[in-house]
């Protein structure tokens, strides 16, 4: 009786600790998996971003480009000139039906990547823009910029010049949830400021498809 109390308990403990294996592991699993995704955004951008000032340092300083709705039709301006091709988002921290933006108006911002839509959005139109479905991501991101959290935003339709200040990028979110950072079911937005400069802007345009 004693050894089957043993190895009923010996089974249960083990259970117990791959059980715990199974949730910790995956913890750290995905946390890691959001500095990766973090970590690959920020370069798309930066690339994106050189070829961007190559082409300003190539049109007289000017800076403003014609194809701005970048994953729409638009960046003819960079490719192939300045870069051979677009980067393309990890699916696992970006929607995929979506890809970076140069938003002078980025039209119908959805929750998530969803069809439900809260936009249009405007940005300093100096930035670089991608729409995240990832809470873990958007905090990655803004610990790898060096702040302790991602920017708070009441909206993210309407100008987001105010939530845009940090430099060179940062995560702005929602927090629909109240708890202080992003979560499941925020609306969240990579943004990445090219020149620095505020007073940036673009002649009027309609809104990107």
């Amino acid at each position: 009786m004693d050894n089957l109390i043993t190895t009923v308990l010996a089974i249960g403990l083990l259970s117990l600790i791959a059980a715990l294996g199974t949730t910790y592991g995956s913890e750290a699993i995905q946390a890691y998996q959001a500095k990766v995704d973090a970590a690959h955004i920020v370069a798309d951008a930066q690339a994106i971003a050189a070829a961007w000032k190559s082409y300003a340092r190539g049109n007289n300083g000017d800076p403003t480009l014609a194809g701005y709705c970048w994953g729409s039709s638009g960046a003819t301006d960079l490719v192939t000139a300045y870069m051979n091709h677009l980067p393309s988002p990890p699916t696992s921290a970006a929607d995929n039906t979506v890809n970076y933006y140069y938003p002078a108006v980025l039209k119908n911002y959805g929750t998530n990547g969803a069809t439900t839509k809260v936009g249009p959005t405007y940005t300093p139109a100096d930035t670089i823009a991608l729409q995240l479905k990832s809470p873990r991501v958007c905090a990655a991101i803004a610990t790898l910029g060096g702040y302790s959290a991602a920017t708070t935003a009441t909206s993210l339709s309407g100008d987001l010049t105010a939530y845009s200040t940090r430099q060179p990028y940062d995560c702005l979110f929602v927090d629909t949830a109240s708890t202080g950072s992003p979560a499941q079911g925020d609306s969240m937005l990579f943004i990445y400021r090219v020149f620095d400069q505020n007073n940036f802007t673009t002649s009027a345009r309609s809104a990107c498809p």
